[in-house]
């Protein structure tokens, strides 16, 4: 195990992340997950572990720690079907849920795939929450307005969706919440009377 070796193997799947890990261990990923952090930087010492491979004298992670590389060319891009917007990370209800309009469930989830359902069957918003355990990424709800509760802006969606590792679907009790717009604006009613002259 080197960096480079690790490296290469993570961009010969498509995966940007490449973490080295207690001398001879590699991940790959398109984000980080189980609570893990690619925004807390550790000191150097606690990713001092050699790499197994000491061609070149370098350090591969440490015991539950990463030394991690981006390769930000291999990010796909997401495109969300037409008019739909990305509308924060909500909680989930803590009885019921939160969308309650239509569900259902995939293997292979991916936003547009639950965002194009929501749209055929008339809502305006969707999100892919992950709210119980094996069914974590793979679930999606719809609706035209929150029940129970719920809806309120959180942090912590980092679930990857069940058919694009790349795209985030919720998380425990939270969900990726998505809105559309609507294609037209509402009518407003104007005052209808009659013109009176003296």
């Amino acid at each position: 195990m080197s960096q480079q070796s690790c490296t290469a193997f993570c961009a010969s799947k498509g995966m940007p992340l490449a973490g080295v890990e207690y001398s001879s261990e590699c991940y790959c990923g398109y984000s980080m997950s189980n609570g893990a952090s690619n925004t807390t930087l550790l000191a150097s010492s606690k990713c001092a572990m050699p790499c197994s491979d000491k061609t070149y004298s370098e350090s591969c992670g440490g015991a539950g720690t990463l030394s991690l590389f981006e390769n930000t060319a291999l990010y796909p891009t997401v495109t969300l079907p037409t008019g739909w917007t990305y509308d924060n990370c909500r909680t989930e209800a803590s009885s019921g849920r939160g969308l309650t309009g239509y569900s259902f469930t995939s293997d292979s989830m991916t936003l547009e795939t639950c965002l194009k359902t929501c749209d055929s069957k008339g809502f305006a918003i969707g999100k892919l929450p992950s709210n119980s355990g094996v069914e974590y990424g793979r679930e999606c709800y719809c609706s035209n307005a929150w029940s129970n509760n719920a809806g309120s802006i959180t942090t912590g969606c980092n679930m990857p969706c069940g058919g694009a590792g790349y795209e985030t679907c919720g998380a425990g009790s939270k969900l990726s919440t998505y809105v559309k717009a609507s294609s037209t604006a509402p009518r407003r009613r104007g005052i209808a009377g009659r013109i009176l002259v003296a």
